[in-house]
């Protein structure tokens, strides 16, 4: 596996699997990782022997995108740059011209939200939880993520994980 301590990928051939995560506190790549996920998208884009792609975190949760002790003491601006860095990577999930599938299992919430909404297919265990806990900060959830969850929901049920923080919507 090739990456940074957070974000790694493993080529078998014309398959890439990448796990983007730390292995510890649900999964969350610490402030320090926020663009790996992104660059490495961005990398597999350029490959043109690449035929899908599957983001996947083996035994651990699939990610919850960010540990949010981290911004306890963080200033503002900090916390908004944060927020954009986690927005990069399902952006560049999203161009990639080859299928990408979301292996979840356990929570995904935070960032893990969008990126498995990215996604070109999700395909999870009984146990997957989906949800925005910043909402129950009173914060508003990313727009570009109400986006992606909507569509494949529907409106109603996405309301639930975006203005609650609900898990279960």
């Amino acid at each position: 596996m090739t990456g940074s301590a957070a974000v790694g990928s493993r080529r078998d051939r014309l398959l890439a699997t990448v796990c983007v995560g730390a292995g510890r506190r649900a999964n969350a790549p610490g402030t320090h990782d926020r663009q790996a996920p992104a660059a490495l998208f961005e990398d597999l884009a350029q490959d043109r022997t690449l035929r899908a792609v599957v983001s996947s975190c083996g035994r651990a949760s699939f990610n919850s995108g960010s540990d949010t002790r981290e911004w306890l003491s963080a200033a503002p601006e900090e916390t908004d740059a944060s927020v954009a860095a986690m927005e990069s990577a399902p952006t560049a999930i999203e161009g990639l011209p080859v299928p990408v599938v979301a292996s979840l299992r356990g929570t995904a919430p935070g960032t893990g939200c969008p990126l498995a909404c990215a996604c070109d297919l999700r395909v999870g265990t009984e146990d997957v939880r989906l949800g925005m806990p910043v909402a129950c900060w009173s914060s508003l959830v990313p727009p570009a993520c109400a986006a992606r969850l909507s569509p494949l929901t529907g409106p109603a049920t996405a309301r639930d994980p975006l203005f609650t923080s609900s898990p279960d919507g």
